[in-house]
C-alpha cells in the first residue's frame, strides 16, 4: 500500500472515527423501545452469519424468531437498519391488515422524496407492481386485479395445461429411449415455469425442456441474476446517490435483456392490433387495460376455487379506476410475472416433489386421486373446475406452500408515524421509515400453531381441521391488501430491500464531514501521476478507470487494450483501478528490464491486504489454501517455494507424467465416439467440455484420482471444483473487501476467498491419499508423489537436467531462482496449497486456451487441415504403438498452431508486478522518474501480443509466426504467453503438453466445424476478469473416415 500523506492519515482517521460514531448511533434504536433486540456486530448488526454463508436465510429468520418466545414483537438490525419482527398472529392481521393504511408499502430500495416513483420512469423494475408505492400502487392493483379472477384464470388454463403436457410428453420420450430419468427438479421446473410464463405473460411457445438454449430462456435467466456483483453496485449506486443512479437510467435488471423482453411484447400487441388476434393471456389483459376494458364482472364472486391457500382480494384491488397508464407501466407488470414463473412456482413445485419422494404413502393417495378424476373425465381433457375440485391434492399444496413458503418473510414499511399497542401493556411509537418484517417461515414452522411442525402432513388442511388455521398463522401468500396478486398464478414477493430512515442532526453533520473528506482524499489520490512525466488516462470520481469493466461496459481485453492504444509514443502510461494508481509498461525492452533484468525490485505480486507488507512472505493468512499458494506467497518463502516445486516441472517428469494425460485424452474420444454411435447431435460448447477434461487431468495428475466429468457431469470432485472456483459470486467479493480492509478480522475467522467446504474437500482428499500410499508403499508419476517426495526432502533438480524448450516455443525456462537449493521444511497446509494452484490452471487456464485453439481450427479449416495431416504422418510413423511424450514434441506444425493460439489469446490477458523497494524507471529515451515502493506495475500480455509494431496483422490467426525461419526473430519481451522473468508460469510443460495431447487426439478421430450457434466472431465475456468467450466456443464434432483417422 503506498505511504499516505498526513493530510490523508487524518482524513482516514476522521473517516473511521465518523463511521463509528454514527454506527454506534444507530445501535442504540431499540434502547429506547420496550421490547428485546438482538445484540449488534458493529457494521454488520445481526447480518454477518447470513453475510458470511454461515447461516442460511430460512435458518437466521428461524433464529431471530426463536430467540424472544414470550414477545409478540422483537428488534434487530439488519447491517444498521433497525427491524421490527413480528412473532404474533394477530399483530400481523393488526398491521396488515386493520392499519394497513399506515403499513402499506414494501420498503424502499433508495431515499427518494417522490413516495410513487421507485427507480425512474423507464426501470423494468421501479414499475412493477412489487415497487410501487402509495396511490400509484393502489391504481396498479386495482387495473390489474381483474386480470387475476377465477374466470380468467380459466380461460388461460389451456395455456398452461399445454405446458404441462407438453413436460410429460419430455420425460415419456426420454423414458422410451431408455435414458436414465434422473433429474435436478429445480432446473426442471425453472424451465417448465419459464415456459408457462412464456405463454401466459408474454405470448409466445418455447420449450426450454428440449431446447435447452433457448434465448427466451438464457435471457431470462440472465436478467434475473441478482447475485452478481454488478447488481451488488447498481443498488448501493442507488441507494447513495438516487438522483445520479436515475440520471445514469440504471436498473437492476440488465437493459439489454430488458430491451428484448419489452420489445417482444411491444411487437406482439403491435401484431394482434394489426391483424385482430385474441388470445386468452397476460398480453390479452394489458391491451385490455390500455383500452379502459378490463374490468371486474359484476357477478364475479371471490372465492377460494383455487384452494385453501388462495388469498382473497381487498376492496383496494376491487376499486374502478381510470388512470391512464404508459406502455412501460404495463409491460413492467410482465417482469414481475417472470419472476415469480422462473423462480417461485419452480420452488414450490420442487420442495412439493421432495416431499412426495420421501412420503411415498402421500405420494400414492395423491395418485389414486390423479386416477379417480382423470378416470371421471371419461377421455375429455382436464379443466380449471375439475383440478380445483381434487380436495386432496389442494390440501398436499397447502401442505407444501405451509412447510417450504416461497417467500421466507415479508416487509411492511411504516408511512407514517404508527403507535403500536399489543392491548398487554406494550405500547410505542413506530417511527415513519422504519421497517416491519413478517417471518412467515418461522410462523409456519412454529409448534405453537402446528403440531410437530417440520413433519408434512396434509391433513392439517382436510375439510374439518383447515376451518381451525389462524389466518394469520398461514400467510404463504403474505397478508392484507397488499398479498400477492397473482396467488392463483402462484406468485411471490421478492427479496426484503431496506432504505435509509431520517437521520438526526448528529449523524447529517458526520455525512457532511465525510463526504468532504472522502472527496479531497479521492482527488488527493488522482494527484499522483501530475508529478511523473507519464500521460494518464482521466479518472472517473471513486471509479478511476475501472468503471467500464465494473459495470460491464467493457469486457477485460478491450478495457486494457484502450488504456493501450491511447498512448502510442509511449513506453509506459497510468491509469486508476479505482483509487490505486497503476503503471501500464508498453515497451518490450522495458517488460523485460523490469520482468527479469530488475526482478529484485518487482519480484511479488500486489498484496491481497496493506498488513502483507510488513510481512515480507506471508499473505494474511497462514492457514488458508490461496494464501499458501506459489502465486500468493512473497518475498523469499515464494523463492523457497518455487524452488522446491521446480524440479517437479522439469521435461524428464513430464515425460512420467504423459500417460495420466494420454489416458484422459482416450477418454474423451471414447465418450464423443459412443456418442456419434447412438446418434446424438455432436454439438458441443467447448469451453464446458475442455473445464471438464481439464478437471480430469488435475484430478489424475494432481490428486491420484480417477473421475470422468464427461460421463459423470455432476461428479463430487467436479462440483466441488467449480464451486471452489467461483470468484463472481458475491460472497467472495465480499470476502475480498474484508481481506482488503479488515484483513486481522478474517484472520480471526479463518476465512478464504476459497469456498471453505471445498477447500476442506481437498485438503482431506490429498491427505487420505497420501496416507494410503505410505501404509501400502504405493508408487505413482503424478503429483502427490513429487509433494510426498518434496516432505521427504527427495525431490531435486537431475544433475544432467538440461532445462531445454523441448515442449515448444511458449515454453518458459526456469530461472536461477527455480534452480536453488533450500531445506526449508514445508507444512502440509503449504504443500497441498500447490495443488489448488494446479486445479485452477487445469479448470479454467488450459481449457480457455484449447476452447480458442478449436474456435481458429474451425474458422480456418486449410489450417486445420494441415494440422490433421501432421497428425495422420505422426500416427502412421508410431506403427500401432501409443503416443509418447517425445514424439508430440516433435510435432513441428503442432508446436506452431498453439504458439500461435497462446499469442492471439493468452489466458493471462494481464500480469502485474509489486514494487518492495524504491526503483528509478529509465526508458533509455529520455523517460525517467522514481516508481516508489508500494506501486504496481502491469504487463499487459493480451495488447503486446496484437500490437502491429510487434505482429504484423495481428488479429489474424497465422502460425507461421512460429515456423522455424520467424521465430528466432521474436523479441522475447513481446511473446509473453506464460508471463515474463523468474516469476513466470512454473507449469508450462505441463499446460502445453495437455494442450496438444487433447488437440491430438480430438482432431485425429474428428473434424471441428461451426454450428448455427457458433459466435463468429466470437466476442469476450463482459461478466469475467478472465478470458472467456461470450456465448462460449459451440461446434460440431464430425466423426473422420477410419481411413483418416
Amino acid at each position: 500500500m503506498v505511504e499516505v500523506d498526513l493530510y490523508a492519515a487524518v482524513a482516514i482517521g476522521a473517516i473511521v472515527l465518523l463511521l463509528y460514531h454514527y454506527a454506534a448511533k444507530k445501535y442504540e434504536y431499540f434502547l429506547t423501545k420496550p421490547i428485546p433486540a438482538l445484540k449488534p456486530t458493529m457494521f454488520l448488526g445481526n447480518t454477518g452469519p447470513m453475510m458470511f454463508r454461515q447461516r442460511d436465510v430460512s435458518s437466521h429468520v428461524k433464529m431471530i424468531y426463536k430467540t424472544y418466545e414470550d414477545f409478540k414483537v422483537v428488534g434487530f438490525y439488519d447491517l444498521m437498519k433497525p427491524i421490527y419482527m413480528l412473532r404474533d398472529p394477530e399483530v400481523i392481521k393488526q398491521i396488515a391488515v386493520k392499519d394497513f393504511d399506515y403499513f402499506m408499502d414494501h420498503t424502499p430500495t433508495m431515499t427518494n422524496s417522490n413516495p410513487e416513483d421507485e427507480v425512474g420512469g423507464e426501470s423494468l423494475f421501479g414499475n412493477s407492481l412489487f415497487a410501487l408505492r402509495g396511490q400509484k400502487w393502489r391504481d396498479m392493483r386495482a387495473t390489474l386485479s381483474p386480470a387475476f379472477t377465477g374466470s380468467k384464470m380459466r380461460h388461460m388454463f389451456e395455456l398452461v395445461a399445454d405446458c404441462a403436457k407438453s413436460m410429460s410428453d419430455f420425460f415419456k420420450a426420454e423414458a422410451a429411449a431408455g435414458k436414465t430419468l434422473e433429474y435436478e427438479m429445480k432446473d426442471t421446473f425453472s424451465r417448465f415455469g419459464n415456459d408457462v410464463i412464456a405463454t401466459v405473460a408474454f405470448g409466445i411457445k418455447v420449450d426450454s425442456l428440449r431446447d435447452r438454449e433457448n434465448e427466451f430462456y438464457m435471457k431470462g435467466k440472465a436478467m434475473l441474476n441478482f447475485q452478481s456483483l454488478t447488481v451488488l453496485v447498481k443498488v448501493l449506486l442507488l441507494r447513495a446517490f438516487p438522483t445520479l443512479g436515475r440520471k445514469l437510467g440504471l436498473d437492476f435488471v440488465d437493459s439489454t435483456l430488458t430491451e428484448y423482453f419489452k420489445q417482444m411484447i411491444v411487437d406482439n400487441i403491435k401484431q394482434r392490433d394489426a391483424h385482430g388476434i385474441m388470445r386468452n393471456d397476460m398480453i390479452q389483459m394489458l391491451m385490455e387495460v390500455r383500452k379502459g376494458s378490463l374490468r371486474h364482472h359484476k357477478d364475479e364472486k371471490e372465492t377460494k376455487d383455487a384452494g385453501f391457500a388462495t388469498v382473497e382480494e381487498s376492496n383496494v384491488g376491487k376499486t374502478t379506476i381510470n388512470r391512464v397508464w404508459t406502455e412501460n407501466e404495463l409491460i413492467s407488470q410482465c417482469f414481475l410475472f417472470f419472476v415469480a414463473g422462473f423462480d417461485t412456482v419452480s420452488t414450490c413445485m420442487t420442495f412439493l416433489t421432495y416431499e412426495l419422494m420421501l412420503n411415498p404413502k402421500i405420494q400414492h393417495r395423491l395418485y389414486e386421486e390423479v386416477m379417480e378424476t382423470e378416470k371421471s373425465l371419461n377421455g375429455k381433457p382436464l379443466t380449471y373446475e375439475v383440478l380445483q375440485r381434487m380436495e386432496y391434492m389442494d390440501m398436499v399444496v397447502s401442505e407444501a406452500l405451509r412447510k417450504w413458503p416461497p417467500a421466507v418473510i415479508s416487509d411492511r414499511f411504516c408511512v407514517k408515524n404508527y403507535m403500536y399497542d399489543d392491548g398487554n401493556g406494550t405500547k410505542f411509537l413506530v417511527e415513519k421509515g422504519q421497517t416491519m418484517w413478517i417471518p412467515t417461515i418461522a410462523i409456519h414452522n412454529d409448534p405453537k400453531y402446528y403440531e410437530n411442525p417440520e413433519k408434512f402432513d396434509p391433513e392439517r388442511f382436510n375439510e374439518e381441521n383447515r376451518s381451525k388455521i389462524d389466518a394469520g398463522a398461514y400467510l404463504p401468500f403474505g397478508v392484507g391488501p397488499r398479498n400477492c396478486i397473482g396467488s392463483r398464478l402462484a406468485l411471490m414477493e421478492v427479496s426484503v430491500v431496506t432504505e435509509m430512515p431520517q437521520v438526526d442532526l448528529f449523524t447529517a453533520a458526520a455525512i457532511v464531514a465525510v463526504v468532504v473528506l472522502l472527496y479531497h482524499y479521492v482527488a488527493k489520490k488522482y494527484e499522483y501521476f501530475l508529478t511523473k512525466p507519464v500521460p494518464c488516462v482521466k479518472p472517473t470520481f471513486l471509479l478511476g478507470s475501472s468503471g467500464p469493466t465494473m459495470f460491464r461496459k467493457a469486457d477485460v481485453v478491450s478495457h486494457f487494450k484502450k488504456i493501450y492504444d491511447a498512448f502510442p509514443d509511449a513506453s509506459v502510461a497510468g491509469f486508476y483501478d479505482l483509487l490505486t494508481p497503476m503503471f501500464l509498461l508498453r515497451d518490450p525492452e522495458m517488460i523485460k528490464k523490469i520482468g527479469v533484468k530488475d526482478f529484485d525490485f518487482f519480484m511479488d505480486h500486489s498484496p491481497l491486504s496493506p498488513d502483507q507488507v510488513s510481512d515480507g512472505e506471508q499473505n494474511y493468512d497462514p492457514d488458508t489454501l490461496f494464501a499458501n499458494s506459489l502465486f500468493a506467497l512473497r518475498g523469499q518463502k515464494w523463492r523457497d517455494m518455487r524452488s522446491t516445486l521446480s524440479p517437479a516441472f522439469t521435461g524428464s517428469k513430464m515425460r512420467h507424467m504423459f500417460e495420466l494425460v494420454d489416458e484422459c485424452g482416450k477418454s474423451l474420444i471414447e465418450f464423443f465416439k459412443a456418442e456419434a454411435a447412438a446418434g446424438r447431435p455432436m454439438e458441443y460448447e467447448m469451453k464446458e467440455v475442455f473445464s471438464k477434461v481439464g478437471n480430469d487431468v488435475i484430478g489424475t495428475v494432481a490428486f491420484g484420482i480417477k473421475v470422468d466429468s464427461l460421463r459423470d457431469p455432476e461428479n463430487e470432485f467436479y462440483m466441488k471444483g467449480k464451486k471452489m472456483l467461483n470468484f463472481q459470486s458475491l460472497a467472495t467479493f465480499a470476502k475480498f473487501l474484508l481481506i482488503r480492509f479488515a484483513p486481522r478480522l478474517m484472520r480471526w475467522l479463518k476465512s478464504d476467498i476459497l469456498d471453505g467446504d471445498s477447500a476442506s474437500y481437498f485438503k482431506r482428499m490429498i491427505v487420505d491419499n497420501m496416507k494410503q500410499r505410505e501404509v501400502h508403499g504405493i508408487l505413482r508419476n503424478d503429483m502427490i508423489q513429487m509433494l510426498m517426495d518434496v516432505r521427504k526432502g527427495t525431490l531435486k533438480h537431475q544433475k544432467d537436467e538440461k532445462d531445454t524448450k523441448d515442449a515448444g516455443f511458449a515454453t518458459v525456462e526456469e530461472s536461477q531462482v527455480g534452480k536453488s537449493s533450500h531445506s526449508r521444511v514445508w507444512t502440509e497446509t503449504e504443500l497441498i496449497a500447490q495443488c489448488f494452484l494446479f486445479f485452477l490452471a487445469g479448470f479454467d487456464t488450459v481449457s480457455t486456451c484449447m476452447t480458442f485453439l478449436m474456435y481458429e481450427l474451425m474458422v480456418n479449416p486449410d489450417i486445420q487441415k494441415r494440422l490433421h495431416e501432421e497428425i495422420l504422418e505422426t500416427d502412421k510413423s508410431l506403427n500401432g504403438k501409443a503416443l509418447n511424450y517425445e514424439v508430440l514434441q516433435q510435432m513441428e506444425y503442432m508446436d506452431m498452431v498453439v504458439s500461435e493460439t497462446l499469442r492471439k489469446w493468452p489466458p493471462g490477458v494481464i500480469s502485474d508486478r509489486y514494487c518492495n523497494k524504491n526503483y528509478l524507471y529509465d526508458d533509455g529515451r529520455g523517460t525517467r522518474f522514481l516508481i516508489e515502493k508500494g506501486q504496481v506495475v502491469m504487463i499487459p500480455a493480451y495488447c503486446v501480443h496484437h500490437d502491429p509494431r510487434n505482429y504484423s496483422d495481428p488479429d489474424r490467426f497465422d502460425p507461421e509466426r512460429f515456423n522455424e525461419a520467424n521465430r528466432a526473430q521474436i523479441n522475447t519481451g513481446i511473446y509473453i504467453p506464460f508471463g515474463v522473468g523468474p516469476r513466470n508460469c512454473i507449469g508450462s510443460r505441463l499446460a502445453l503438453m495437455e494442450v496438444k495431447c487433447m488437440v491430438y487426439h480430438l482432431l485425429k478421430h474428428f473434424e471441428v466445424v461451426p454450428t448455427e450457434k457458433t459466435q463468429i466472431p466470437v466476442r469476450i465475456a463482459r461478466d469475467s476478469f478472465a478470458l472467456h468467450p461470450e456465448k462460449g466456443v459451440w461446434v460440431e464434432l464430425k466423426l473422420r473416415n477410419s481411413k483418416d483417422s
